[in-house]
Formats: structure tokens, sequence, C-alpha cells
């Protein structure tokens, strides 16, 4: 994306639809994606608002999974898409990123209850759900991760947690819906501990369970059966028994080493004993 936007003169015009507020002005660029730009506009001095441009196509999905779970409190709300779909205004979730956050096990049962509950059927323009699809990329994740892994662990853990994922042709894989697809600790906003906001989404069409077991492989700590039940027990129409579960986990868990070797490899020998206590599980 080279086309240079006219920030101001965007608030301007949203400011006279009634989009924004009168006093919106232009606080800051933060860094965004390789094609993407990314503003805050504030009010007396406070960010209000999110600006985005992006890609079309993905700025329309995002529009749509923003309207899609507008009931959600963790999504921020969405003030404006563009006709063209050349960029989207969202509130604003005052927070952080980072470690300071409470137990996994609180903030696994508040995105249980405040966002994947409310998860729905929704028709993606331009996608369909294939399970033998699905199956394939996960199989694709799980190479991806086996390289970045090399002899860390034993080949005989890749064969197994590849024939977890072979298994998904063969059976019914919980609800299909429109998920986040990148629902990690990485996009969740924090305040006082406490969840805030899940943003940047990567909305696709796939499994509700997928989000669930991202989320909680996605930082190294409390990987255990007492952190993540009680956010199952919460989790609505989706009956999972204990074999089951832990093949799930055991399959995003594989996949995470190998993106902790990636980019937190800090992480590596705590996602390692994490790794073993699943595999005792089998």
């Amino acid at each position: 994306m080279t086309t240079e936007l006219d920030v101001n003169g965007i608030i301007r015009e949203l400011v006279d639809q009634g989009c924004l507020h009168q006093d919106s002005k232009l606080k800051e660029q933060m860094n965004g994606t390789t094609e993407g730009r990314v503003y805050v506009i504030e009010v007396a001095g406070e960010p209000r608002y999110v600006l985005k441009a992006e890609d079309p196509q993905y700025l329309a999905e995002v529009g749509q999974f923003h309207e899609a779970y507008a009931e959600s409190p963790l999504i921020p709300k969405l003030h404006y898409l563009a006709p063209d779909r050349s960029f989207i205004v969202y509130a604003f979730v005052e927070g952080s990123i980072g470690e300071v956050r409470e137990p996994k096990k609180e903030w696994m049962k508040q995105l249980t209850a405040d966002l994947l509950n409310h998860y729905q059927a929704v028709e993606l323009s331009g996608h369909t759900y294939s399970p033998e699809a699905w199956r394939n990329t996960i199989v694709e994740g799980l190479h991806f991760a086996k390289n970045e892994i090399g002899d860390r662990l034993p080949d005989a853990d890749f064969e197994l947690v590849k024939s977890f994922a072979e298994g998904y042709s063969k059976r019914i894989h919980g609800r299909v819906v429109l998920i986040h697809g990148d629902c990690g600790v990485h996009n969740f906003v924090f305040r006082d501990r406490k969840m805030l906001g899940v943003i940047d989404p990567n909305p696709q069409l796939g499994p509700l369970l997928y989000d669930f077991m991202y989320a909680f492989v996605s930082s190294p700590d409390d990987l255990n059966l007492d952190t993540l039940l009680p956010a199952l027990q919460l989790l609505k129409d989706e009956p999972l028994e204990q074999p089951a579960l832990i093949r799930e986990v055991m399959i995003r868990l594989y996949h995470r080493i190998g993106i902790c070797l990636l980019y937190h490899p800090h992480d590596l020998d705590e996602y390692l004993r994490a790794w073993m206590y699943w595999k005792a599980l089998v």
C-alpha cells in the first residue's frame, strides 16, 4: 500500500458525519504491518480511536468480524469502515500487551465467556470451509514446526501429533464458526492485570476449538489441566472428552514450540516441560 492517506482530512469528514467525537485529533502513527499503517486518534489528550489502513479484502473481513461479535465486551467497537475498505476505525483499548496479566486460569475463563461463547457460523465472503483443507493446513504447520524443532524432540513425537491432525478428516471437529485466527496473548490487551480487549484478528472460517487451544498455548505459563478445564467447562456446545482434549492441546503445543524457537527462544525450556507433561497423559 503506497497511497498516502490524508488522515486529518478523514478525521474531519468522520467528525462531520457524527462517527467520531467532535474534538478528535490525530495523536500519532504507530507501527503497522509491512503493507499497513496504524494511527491513534485522541480526544482531549486521551487516545480514543484506532485508524488502520491495510489491504481492502483483509479490512473487509476485519470489519465483518467486529460486526459479528459486536456484543462481545472484548472486541473493540467498530466506528467506521470505508466504503472502499481502504481503512477502518475502531475503539482504542487502553492497556498493554505483555507479561503483566492475571493468571491464565482466569483470563482463559474470561476469554471463553466474553468472546468464544459469542462465536457463530457466519459466511465470510470468498471463504469456504473444508475439513480436508483444514487438516492439510494443520499438518503443514506441524511440518514447519518439525523443521524448527529439529532433534530437540524425537521424530516419534512429530509422528504422534501428525496422526492426531490427520484424524481431522475422519471426525466432526467441533463447530465451524468465524474465528479470530490469531487469538493469543500477543493480541490480548490487559490493564491492572485484567483482560480488556482482543485486537488484530485474522478472520477465517474454522473450528471454534482452534482459537480456544491457540490462546491456551500462546504463553508457556500454566500449561496444565487444572488451568484448562475450568475454561473448557464454560465453553458452550463443545463437548470434548479428555482423550480428544489432550490430542487438541498437543497439536497446538507442538506447533507453538516451533513458533517459540523462531520468535521467543527464551520460552523454550518452559514449553518443553509442558510438552512432557501432556505427552505423559496420552
